[in-house]
């Protein structure tokens, strides 16, 4: 949840021109219904990633490979909006999300759905598994 009556706005932006295909979500500060430019320090966070596709040597999976969440904006919620859109992102593409983390952020990861991807402690890959939506029942009828 949001701690932040700022008015925000988050974007999915995806690039496939180049060999890999990559992508980012940002998250902007003080968005008017009619701006379509942004200035960086209207920006709250940003997670870029990678698309890896299954090979030899690499699980199909999304790679972050840089959260950030900027000083001012950290513990607000920012962070775990940002992460829930790529998941959803995921979802659509039925793959895991993955990353390297700071000592410093593993507990956020953690309380985002994130866990342990290596069987060495002081390893600090984490992976998230899209999870299939349980089943709405169905209501009864009279």
């Amino acid at each position: 949840m949001v701690k932040d009556e700022a008015p925000f706005l988050i974007v999915l932006i995806l690039d496939d021109k180049k060999s890999k295909k990559t992508g980012a979500v940002y998250a902007f500060n003080k968005v008017k219904s009619n701006e379509t430019n942004f200035k960086a320090k209207d920006k709250i966070g940003h997670i870029e990633f990678i698309i890896n596709e299954k090979n030899k040597v690499e699980r199909a999976c999304i790679h972050c490979t840089d959260v950030t969440v900027n000083d001012e904006w950290q513990k607000k919620g920012y962070g775990r909006l940002m992460m829930n859109v790529l998941f959803a992102y995921a979802k659509e593409l039925k793959l895991p999300v993955t990353l390297f983390s700071l000592d410093t952020a593993v507990d956020f990861y953690k309380k985002c759905g994130f866990v342990r991807d290596s069987k060495e402690d002081s390893a600090q890959d984490l992976i998230w598994y899209p999870r299939k939506q349980p089943k709405r029942k169905k209501p009864k009828k009279k």
